[in-house]
């Protein structure tokens, strides 16, 4: 067999577009994975992708070292592209978890999240929870497949500037916000009722220390309903994550 000089081009730009994809990925992100699996998983899907890839480049970019560094830019760009919108949903949980521990009093309960930084503790529950929900339902299948229709949609050697919807990708950042917002809705409900009963109770009974009672009955509160509305958060999360592919080839169409 004769490994011709096109198709070593065309498996490195398909690595590029794979690496940059896969080191945004929630899935194998951060220090849960070593490097080495990371690199392997891109190498992986590069070896099963490569057979159904087309190009566009010019012949005569690619002949030159800037032609062939502005088409990994551009490779990089669309991976990172696509991994940001898988991450919506993630960075969606993450401001939910900062409002919901700032509302029932865990704000200084942090943890290190996956991402390898310092993190509220409702956030790296909530980040984890929604990795199993998409193992479980298979809806890593369907990343992966679009994906690997991201090629069909804007071939290499097609410049990322040629997308048209980047219109809809700013407004698509709206989920992290709107899904933060709902997730922790009930729990800012929540922090609100307290308040108003205690601020009676204090009234009713000087005696009471309310300002350290409440602290006590924000976080068993809070954490007695995070559990009873564990089935609601289920519902939003699959709800926006069932989206994600759906997103990633509508932002590529051109």
């Amino acid at each position: 067999m004769i490994l011709e000089l096109d198709h070593v081009v065309v498996a490195f730009f398909v690595m590029v577009r794979t690496s940059a994809f896969f080191m945004g990925l929630p899935y194998v992100v951060g220090q849960m994975i070593p490097k080495p699996v990371q690199t392997g998983f891109a190498l992986l899907i590069t070896i099963l992708l490569l057979p159904f890839v087309p190009i566009e480049a010019d012949p005569g970019m690619i002949q030159n070292y800037v032609g062939i560094i502005v088409l990994a830019l551009n490779e990089v760009l669309i991976g990172l592209l696509m991994a940001l919108t898988v991450r919506m949903v993630y960075y969606g949980l993450e401001v939910a978890g900062h409002v919901t521990s700032m509302e029932i009093g865990l704000v200084r309960n942090e943890s290190l999240n996956p991402f390898g930084v310092q993190g509220s503790m409702i956030s790296s529950v909530l980040f984890y929870f929604a990795i199993i929900l998409s193992f479980a339902t298979g809806l890593h299948y369907l990343v992966l497949d679009a994906f690997s229709q991201s090629f069909r949609l804007l071939p290499i050697g097609r410049p990322i500037l040629a997308i048209n919807n980047f219109d809809g990708f700013l407004e698509e950042t709206s989920t992290i916000f709107l899904l933060g917002l709902l997730i922790s809705a009930p729990f800012i409900a929540l922090s609100l009722t307290i308040n108003l009963v205690l601020a009676v109770l204090g009234k009713a009974a000087p005696k009471i220390n309310v300002f350290m009672t409440s602290f006590a009955v924000r976080i068993l509160a809070g954490v007695w309903l995070f559990v009873a509305s564990i089935t609601l958060l289920k519902s939003y999360i699959l709800k926006y994550m069932y989206k994600t592919p759906e997103n990633m080839l509508y932002f590529l169409e051109n």
